[in-house]
């Protein structure tokens, strides 16, 4: 009997700290990365209200999030995973919408451009653990 209560306290202590482990943001940082780069061609179809003459200027001018953008939030992140696991997936819903509230601006009208990046940043704001914005935005 009292062997058993061994081998049972012994397979607890391994599967311990299978359970503990940071969680695996790289899906919720690519997801991220897509709505932002989603939002800036979006931004871009009103290129003249940015200062870029071109579509293809502005495209150049405000880049993508590319895999060592990625990498940089994932860096940034390190220790703060489960955080960021909060945060990630709030801010990715809040570029999406970004970027439906630019394609709804047919007409590139300026208030409405700065109608929708108002709520953008009220969006990013009201998501849990938005302190973390300040070191991802670093990476973009």
């Amino acid at each position: 009997m009292r062997s058993r209560g061994l081998v049972l306290v012994f397979i607890a202590g391994l599967l311990l700290p299978v359970g503990c482990g940071a969680p695996d943001i790289t899906g919720d940082v690519s997801d991220y990365a897509a709505a932002v780069n989603g939002s800036r061609t979006r931004q871009c179809d009103c290129h003249g209200l940015l200062g870029y003459a071109s579509i293809g200027e502005c495209k150049d001018g405000l880049g993508d999030v590319t895999q060592d953008g990625q990498a940089c939030i994932e860096s940034a992140l390190a220790g703060e995973e489960e955080r960021g696991a909060e945060f990630l997936p709030c801010a990715t819903t809040a570029y999406m919408g970004y970027s439906d509230c630019l394609a709804a601006n047919v007409n590139c009208d300026e208030s409405a451009l700065m109608l929708c990046t108002s709520a953008l940043d009220t969006a990013l704001d009201a998501c849990s653990e938005s302190d973390l914005r300040g070191s991802i935005e670093a990476c973009l």
